[in-house]
């Protein structure tokens, strides 16, 4: 059964077929029962109409309900059961509407509160009065706030005035758009004193919290979270403005790498079709590449405080990456992934290394070929090294070296108290 415009069911259909001759005969009571509860059956069709504007809120009614228009006339006399408050209806659609001018006043009147239109703002020195006049009279353009989702959306409720005191309480039966309704608010917003976009959150908050319509004081009015609406194509132009900003957030951050390979992956589960696919593509192997670089940087620096075992697990890890080259033949020069022969004294670089503690100075020693303890000149270099790395220390740092050195260990012992001599006496 297709639905009738309720705004003519209301205004036109209501007041046809009674017997205007006896209002008060049960037949007419009759008829204006059925003629009210038949409004309320009825489940139109909601279909959106124009989108107008450039700035759109949703909000949902919410128990007990909306009043609208019930300041217009509508009372037959003495009838019993009959709708008594009015209603403002959409003339062509025949749904319920809530006019712009109603949804200005309201939003106008939280402005004779400064400080909580400040509050909302979120600042104090915020010039209420300059904004007032900006928004209400400089060309911003409210909107009536039309049906947009919903069923049922007329409901039957009652007021119970008392002709004695607190006796003979006497019903009086009125309709209102059920909870769960939602309407469209549609606006024209100028930039200003403050945004579009603010003024349009400002609107939806008031809005929350003051409610719409008649009896707001009871409960009547009230929505739930006004929330941005848009139309397909303002959806997928804020949908391509979100992706370029997030794009450029990506491309600029300074965030530690982890973090952006975080952002990244979401990136591209949100956008999996993005224009700029090929470019996070690439920043992600950047990022990557760095994490790499950094991850054999970091292990190279731990090399001085682990065991050969250790420096050769690295070598052998690192050594096929180009990038890893620099700390690979360091790692080489410095602990020897395999023997060195010295035959020269200036095969002996490496000692020109420094060295934080004997111990390390020993582990490069014991890397050196036997002919080096056989060679006057070998004896000589490491002479030379062993007095300047103990020289560049100080303190008990000294004795240290040589006790962690072992120097005989590695030589002979003459060789050993000639330069541990030769060290003190400097």
């Amino acid at each position: 059964m297709s639905s009738a415009n309720l705004g003519w069911l209301f205004y036109k259909d209501y007041f046809q077929g009674l017997d205007y001759s006896d209002l008060k005969s049960k037949s007419n009571e009759n008829r204006i029962k059925d003629k009210v509860q038949n409004i309320i059956d009825q489940a139109p069709a909601v279909k959106e109409g124009v989108v107008l504007g450039n700035r759109h809120l949703k909000a949902t009614t919410t128990y007990p309900g909306l009043l609208l228009g019930s300041g217009n006339t509508h009372e037959l006399p003495s009838i019993e059961g009959q709708a008594i408050l009015g209603f403002h209806f959409d003339y062509t659609s025949g749904l319920p509407v809530i006019p712009g001018s109603s949804i200005k006043g309201v939003l106008r009147s939280a402005f004779k509160h400064e400080a909580y239109i400040r509050e909302l703002l979120k600042d104090e020195e915020a010039n209420v009065v300059d904004i007032e006049k900006e928004i209400f009279d400089n060309g911003d353009v409210f909107f009536d706030a039309e049906i947009i989702a919903g069923s049922r959306i007329l409901g039957d409720d009652y007021l119970t005035p008392h002709g004695d005191g607190i006796k003979e309480p006497i019903p009086l039966r009125f309709i209102k758009v059920m909870p769960g309704i939602t309407f469209r608010f549609d606006f024209e917003l100028q930039n200003g004193l403050i945004k579009a976009k603010e003024k349009a959150d400002l609107f939806g908050t008031i809005l929350e919290d003051l409610g719409l319509g008649a009896k707001t004081n009871v409960g009547y009015g009230k929505f739930d979270t006004f929330t941005v609406y848009r139309t397909e194509e303002e959806r997928l132009l804020a949908s391509a403005e979100e992706e370029e900003d997030k794009f450029d957030d990506i491309m600029n951050s300074q965030e530690d790498l982890s973090k952006q390979l975080e952002s990244i992956d979401t990136f591209k589960v949100t956008y999996p079709k993005s224009t700029f696919s090929e470019a996070i593509a690439t920043k992600m192997e950047e990022i990557k590449l760095l994490i790499d670089k950094g991850n054999v940087e970091n292990a190279y620096e731990k090399l001085t405080k682990t065991n050969q075992n250790h420096v050769n697990i690295f070598i052998k890890k690192y050594e096929q990456i180009d990038y890893a080259k620099e700390w690979v033949d360091k790692a080489k020069l410095l602990f020897g992934k395999e023997p060195v022969v010295v035959k020269t004294s200036s095969d002996l670089s490496i000692l020109d290394e420094k060295f934080k503690d004997g111990k390390t100075f020993k582990n490069t020693l014991n890397s050196i070929d036997k002919s080096l303890r056989m060679s006057v000149e070998g004896k000589a270099a490491v002479k030379k090294n062993v007095l300047r790395t103990h020289k560049e220390l100080s303190g008990k740092k000294q004795k240290k070296f040589f006790a962690e050195l072992q120097l005989s260990n590695l030589m002979d012992i003459a060789f050993n108290d000639e330069v541990k001599a030769e060290a003190e006496s400097s």
